[in-house]
């Protein structure tokens, strides 16, 4: 038995046709994830499509036939091998750092001693993907330690144990990474002094005490009446990486506007304007397997005895791979500074033996809501959904914010209405 496993983490990109018909398609592949993910993960959730993305556009040029096709569908990448390289090969040089945030991906293969991976594929990852390539032996106790050293070097220490010795054994051949981290400051940052402990609504009649950060000033804002939701859109120092977060009018429907995922990534927003603005401090992570998902998006084969990763071995080797499963790990820290987030994620392969508009706005995160970070040309990079903060449960009704000057006119128009009758 053979087996191959991949890891991979979150990036970004520019405008370039072949990018930009990237970015389309990575729009539909989130959604896609997005969906089969937010009916099996009931609370928070992290996952990041770009790099999942990143990390099967290398499994699918070493694919053929029809598991190549399939793993383009479940992918919503084209069903040409010349051109998904040719895409990720303008992708990844975008995937760098600039002097206002920090923005890192590492892409490496671990390749079982004396294993012998195709020349062409080997040239390829190397050069289009930049993918570094390093020979090990899997059955030695330190191999996952060694790799997740790796993972944890490139993600600042963000992502650890991601590999675990007793998945490692004779019949491993290949570990295909990439990790990424992501660290970026608010444009406009939030004073310390003034995070205070906060209800955050579970639904209408129950909440939990958090640090809810606040801030006011000009924002990219807009309401969408069709979704029943606002939107608000936080700039990191740089111009390129921003955050959106999509709040449901309502607490309890956030259902409903998961439902509607691929038009909450696509909201554009036309306007600045003055918002009263508060949102949960907070820090969290998932683990995911991608199996099931791409299975049920139509890449059943690339799974089963019968795949067909021709293009990924030498033909000096006997033994076909198949796809074992998929995991991803994730984490995210959001503060008053910024946002920290990494991720990195493992294809376990192995042979056919063996995923009205007042004056002011208020926009108070203080119940269920999604949120991505995204670049301004490579779309999204990580999309999660915050619902469920640490801390007693408690009852209460869920009040929507109401402008202050509006309740004081309110008041004065009462006083007015009393005195004349």
């Amino acid at each position: 038995m053979k087996l191959l496993f991949l890891l991979f983490g979150v990036s970004v990109i520019y405008a370039n046709p072949l990018l930009l018909e990237y970015r389309e398609r990575n729009v539909k592949f989130t959604s896609d994830i997005y969906k089969k993910l937010s009916t099996s993960m009931p609370d928070n959730l992290l996952v990041c499509p770009l790099s999942v993305e990143i990390v099967l556009a290398m499994v699918f040029t070493g694919a053929a036939g029809e598991t190549a096709r399939q793993l383009s569908v479940a992918t919503n990448l084209p069903n040409q091998s010349d051109k998904v390289v040719d895409m990720f090969s303008k992708l990844i040089p975008q995937l760098e750092s600039s002097d206002k945030y920090t923005f890192e991906s590492a892409n490496k293969i671990y390749v079982q001693n004396k294993f012998k991976v195709d020349e062409q594929y080997k040239n390829t990852v190397m050069n289009k993907f930049k993918s570094e390539i390093e020979n090990i032996d899997f059955e030695k106790t330190t191999a996952a330690a060694d790799m997740n050293q790796w993972v944890a070097d490139k993600t600042h220490n963000k992502i650890t144990d991601l590999i675990s010795q007793k998945d490692l054994n004779e019949d491993s051949r290949l570990m295909i990474i990439n990790a990424m981290y992501f660290k970026g400051q608010w444009l406009k940052g939030f004073k310390e002094d003034q995070t205070a402990k906060k209800p955050f609504y579970l639904n209408n009649t129950h909440y939990i005490e958090t640090d809810m950060m606040s801030n006011k000033g000009l924002y990219k804002y807009e309401e969408n009446a069709k979704l029943k939701a606002k939107f608000l859109e936080l700039p990191y120092k740089g111009d390129d990486v921003t955050m959106v977060i999509a709040l449901p009018d309502n607490p309890e429907d956030i259902k409903e506007l998961e439902n509607n995922i691929e038009s909450v990534l696509q909201q554009k927003f036309d306007r600045s304007i003055t918002v009263n603005i508060r949102i949960p401090k907070f820090q969290e992570g998932s683990s995911i397997k991608f199996k099931e998902i791409l299975e049920s998006l139509g890449a059943t084969l690339p799974f089963q005895n019968g795949a067909n990763f021709m293009n990924m071995i030498s033909v000096e080797e006997q033994d076909p791979l198949k796809i074992a499963e998929i995991v991803q790990k994730t984490k995210i820290e959001v503060d008053e500074k910024g946002t920290v987030a990494a991720a990195a994620t493992a294809v376990h392969m192995q042979t056919w033996r063996s995923g009205k508009i007042f004056p002011d706005i208020y926009f108070y995160a203080d119940h269920p809501f999604i949120y991505y970070i995204k670049h301004k040309t490579a779309g999204v990079a990580f999309i999660g959904r915050y619902s469920t903060p640490k801390g007693a449960i408690q009852a209460g009704k869920y009040e929507a914010p109401v402008d202050p000057q509006i309740m004081r006119f309110s008041r004065i128009q009462k006083i007015i209405d009393a005195r004349v009758e």
